[in-house]
């Protein structure tokens, strides 16, 4: 098919990376962006890793107080109706804190993963940053 002159869409991946190219260098500070998006994104896996890996920690932790508690109630007896209710008791103790841990430490992240877009983002010029970096909270702007 032949191309329009007014079609400005690229023709091949050679055209498509020349574009691009092109765009970076009319705007320097698209690569300085670039680096200090990757860099974000790079501190955000950072941070769920983290969280991760101490939540899979208390996954654990959980699977061994339910096998414990299995445990007690089958090597006491689960006839004593007062034992059953202690070991219970004690595990959905466990099973709670780790809940609570959980949430508390999920908001966390969402704290600091969002602290570090938040900083891209002012830095990049959002949210009514003016030219010379400062926000331009107090002004009045009717």
């Amino acid at each position: 098919m032949a191309r329009k002159d007014d079609d400005r869409r690229p023709q091949g991946i050679a055209e498509l990376f020349q574009s691009t190219r092109d765009m970076m260098e009319a705007t320097p500070a698209a690569g300085i962006q670039a680096r200090e998006f990757w860099e974000r994104q790079e501190r955000i896996l950072a941070e769920s890793e983290t969280f991760a890996r101490a939540w899979f920690r208390r996954r654990n932790e959980a699977t061994q107080a339910a096998v414990h508690a299995c445990e007690k109630l089958a090597g006491s007896g689960s006839g004593n109706p007062q034992n059953v209710i202690e070991v219970l008791s004690e595990w959905q103790r466990g099973s709670l804190e780790r809940m609570t841990t959980d949430a508390r430490e999920y908001g966390e992240l969402l704290a600091r993963c969002s602290g570090v877009l938040f900083a891209g983002f002012a830095s990049a010029g959002g949210f009514g940053a003016a030219a010379d970096g400062k926000t331009g909270r107090g002004r009045d702007t009717r």
